[in-house]
């Protein structure tokens, strides 16, 4: 990926999601019961190929929710985040492959909703899930993460016992994306 492109998956992906949460602030701070509520990454519970950026910056969207939920909390402001993976959305077939090796060739439009796995974490799902989950997290008071699909969340618990299981699945599930 060329460093300016880089630079803008970084400002987009997380300076912006840190402005806006600091912009907020005083606003949450008036309204009883807010939730400061963002958009982190499945890809945030483990780097991933070919968009290691974007999983640096979902990474950093997810601790900087973490850590908020913390400091936030004397305010009376809720802090959470949804981290969701293959979604039916636009950007997944419009999104230029930057980190493909020369030995490759950017997937096809389609080709990534195409060989998506059928069942499993990283399914397909449709962007109402995303929603759905954003609606539960309202509702919900003390839950930090919200997985879309929820069978995610095994890999944040899992990474913690073992990041080389984890990168074991992740090259099974997903070998496209780490074929040389």
């Amino acid at each position: 990926m060329p460093y300016d492109a880089a630079m803008r998956v970084v400002d987009v992906n997380f300076k912006a999601v840190l402005t806006g949460a600091y912009a907020a602030l005083p606003y949450l701070k008036r309204s009883p019961g807010s939730l400061m509520f963002s958009t982190s990454s499945s890809s945030a519970t483990y780097g991933m190929p070919q968009i290691a950026v974007y999983s640096a910056t979902k990474h950093a969207v997810k601790g900087l929710t973490e850590a908020l939920s913390v400091e936030w909390q004397r305010h009376g402001v809720r802090v959470a985040d949804v981290l969701p993976g293959l979604i039916d959305t636009a950007i997944l077939r419009e999104t230029p492959n930057h980190s493909a090796t020369p030995a490759r060739t950017q997937l096809a439009d389609g080709d990534v909703t195409a060989s998506a796995p059928k069942r499993g974490p990283f399914r397909l799902m449709p962007a109402s899930s995303v929603a759905e989950a954003a609606w539960a997290a309202y509702r919900h008071p003390t839950r930090l993460h919200w997985y879309v699909p929820d069978g995610i969340r095994w890999l944040d618990r899992m990474k913690a016992l073992s990041p080389e299981f984890v990168r074991g699945r992740i090259r099974r599930a997903l070998p496209r994306l780490t074929e040389r």
